[in-house]
């Protein structure tokens, strides 16, 4: 999205979406597509704050989910993922929330 006198702004939200939580939420400025990096400290805090999920559900941003490839998976945040013990599926659109914004991941406790 853009932000009038700031710029390019993307909103990374995660959310748990049993209970409905906020867990994590980060403006990353300057870019519309955050690089991984900011993904992996994203889900970094929401584990010190609500511990390792079982499941996280990723929508098709970019760093979620390689357009450029015939087979896209695994992504090295997949990967990522995976060594810290997570599982991961895709989101469809119906089953995201209205207040889900793009490039958000979600977690399932």
């Amino acid at each position: 999205m853009h932000v009038a006198d700031v710029g390019k702004v993307c909103l990374i939200s995660i959310l748990d979406v049993v209970s409905r939580l906020k867990v994590e939420s980060y403006p990353r400025l300057g870019t519309t597509n955050p690089p991984l990096q900011a993904y992996q400290l994203m889900l970094r805090l929401a584990e010190l704050s609500t511990g390792l999920p079982r499941r996280i559900t990723l929508d098709h941003g970019t760093v979620f989910y390689d357009n450029t490839s015939p087979s896209p998976f695994p992504t090295s945040l997949h990967l990522w993922l995976l060594a810290d013990g997570a599982s991961t599926s895709a989101s469809h659109a119906s089953a995201a929330p209205p207040t889900m914004p793009r490039s958000s991941a979600r977690i399932r406790q």
